[in-house]
């Protein structure tokens, strides 16, 4: 690869420091390691922490001047690497060839050196150094805040990430974060028993935390704790929505854009976020929502197959006609926060787009009181629209074929969402039933417990959910003639338990 073993030595020979601050800092890092799919490529990372116990109050403007001063001589190291680099271009230089040692010469013999009048110098051997070298840390004043991540980087090739297979389904990656996606994987896999996420989902919440490791793991190893806690991983096949849902929440998916994500429809306008609230309580709505965006997940993989490339996200469209001061309903608000922060949590980098059309006067108030709780990141990818601006240049057009804009935004495709409308108060629940439903809801588990006398008998009843290829366990995987047990159609299966006394 050109150049990789100049920017290597350029990058080992430059050490950061905080110039003017330099009795502040804490700790900085700087990892040099070698690409564990490709040894022609260098990985350099670097990180810096600041502890500012007491600067006579003013300990946020130093922080300022610190975090100024560390970007600027970053900005300068990159500068001189890059300027011998053209240099070496200049020079005809494209390629530099990797280190290797040369090969010792066994036969012939070591010689002394004799100085006349001073003391025979004794022979010096000096061994050859090792063929490769995996990684140079260079610290200062700490420990690489990496931890465990950073042991063993040597991939096994189970773990190598094929090229063609980045390019198909996880898209471009730069060979840093190519080895942040090998090494969080490789981390997941020592510690977690069972299944580990896919690359796809680890990658989320890389991107979500800027490939920073240590963030990344935080926010995953919490939601696969929330994940299995809460049983999402089999919400799609135990969920079933109330009637109430089918005929009021007016969203719903709606082919895919131009870019082949998966189209979500919500028409918030028509919705009675209200009359939904009092019926079914901030729980159920939550669990919807959730079964959403699994389903979402489920699509995209889909679409990457169908398509021939990676697609990790959807796009909503959200339609705000008819919004009011009915929907800022302080426990509807309530509600939608609550949803926001559990999907920003566990579904970091699943929206591509989110497309707001027909604004009305009353959205600048509830995004005043929303946006506040979306990430920077994703609000970036929020496009509103007042009015009828939506169907002119760098509208709706842009990101949806024609024949598939639904009819009530003025296009030819029938879309099945429904209309919404008042929901019944006939429907409505007591505080009291809501509650109730709400602990049922996440007290639900695959766990059963039960009180059995010495010698009696219990039956437990286990729902068969795959139709192919589905290995039941009872008892430890076995019946009671110790054999596995294979149920291979949907259906009920029955363990009989006993007691025994010891």
């Amino acid at each position: 690869m050109v150049f990789h073993r100049v920017l290597f030595l350029a990058l080992y020979c430059s050490r950061s420091t905080c110039f003017p601050l330099a009795p502040f800092c804490r700790n900085i890092i700087s990892t040099i390691t070698v690409h564990p799919e490709n040894e022609e490529w260098t990985c350099f990372e670097q990180s810096a922490s600041l502890d500012i116990k007491s600067f006579f109050g003013f300990e946020s403007t130093v922080e300022k001047i610190a975090m100024k001063q560390y970007a600027s001589s970053i900005k300068k190291g990159k500068e001189i690497i890059e300027y011998y680099l053209r240099e070496l271009e200049e020079e005809g230089i494209t390629c530099v060839p990797r280190w290797s040692p040369c090969p010792p010469s066994p036969t012939k013999p070591m010689v002394p050196v004799v100085i006349p009048a001073l003391p025979i110098t004794p022979t010096i051997t000096i061994e050859a150094p090792p063929e490769s070298m995996n990684e140079i840390q260079v610290c200062k004043e700490g420990s690489s805040p990496l931890g465990s991540l950073n042991d063993a980087l040597v991939a096994s090739p189970d773990d190598k990430l094929d090229a063609d297979y980045i390019k198909r389904y996880l898209g471009d990656l730069t060979p840093l974060q190519e080895s942040c996606l090998i090494r969080l994987r490789s981390w997941l896999q020592e510690t977690h028993k069972g299944k580990i996420p896919k690359d796809e989902h680890i990658l989320r919440f890389l991107r979500a935390r800027d490939f920073n490791i240590d963030k990344a793991r935080e926010i995953l190893c919490q939601s696969l704790t929330w994940r299995k806690q809460h049983q999402v991983d089999y919400l799609l096949d135990t969920w079933s929505s109330p009637h109430v849902l089918h005929d009021y929440y007016t969203g719903g998916w709606h082919h895919h854009d131009k870019d082949g994500r998966p189209l979500y429809i919500l028409r918030l306008g028509h919705m009675d976020t209200k009359g939904l609230v009092r019926a079914l309580g901030e729980e159920s709505l939550l669990r919807h929502v959730l079964s959403i965006n699994e389903e979402g997940l489920r699509r995209c993989e889909e679409n990457t197959k169908v398509f021939g490339r990676p697609i990790s996200c959807w796009t909503c469209l959200v339609d705000l006609e008819g919004l009011n001061m009915r929907h800022l309903w302080r426990p509807g608000v309530k509600a939608l926060l609550r949803i926001i922060e559990v999907v920003e949590a566990n579904y970091p980098e699943t929206l591509g787009r989110l497309l707001i059309l027909r604004a009305p006067r009353v959205f600048p108030v509830l995004w005043t009181l929303v946006s506040p709780f979306i990430d920077e990141n994703t609000r970036k990818k929020f496009l509103i629209y007042a009015g009828n601006d939506y169907q002119g240049p760098g509208g709706l057009v842009d990101y949806i074929d024609e024949e598939i804009i639904p009819d009530f935004l003025g296009g030819e495709c029938m879309c099945e969402v429904p209309e919404g409308g008042l929901v019944p108060k006939s429907l409505y629940r007591t505080a009291e039933e809501l509650e109730n439903d709400e602990i049922r809801l996440w007290t639900e588990t695959i766990y059963q417990s039960a009180s059995i006398f010495k010698g009696a008998p219990h039956e437990v009843r286990l729902v068969i959910l795959s139709t192919t290829g589905y290995r039941a366990s009872l008892v430890g995987g076995m019946d009671s003639s110790g054999k596995a047990v294979d149920a291979m159609e949907q259906g009920f299966v029955s363990c009989i338990i006993h007691s025994f006394s010891r």
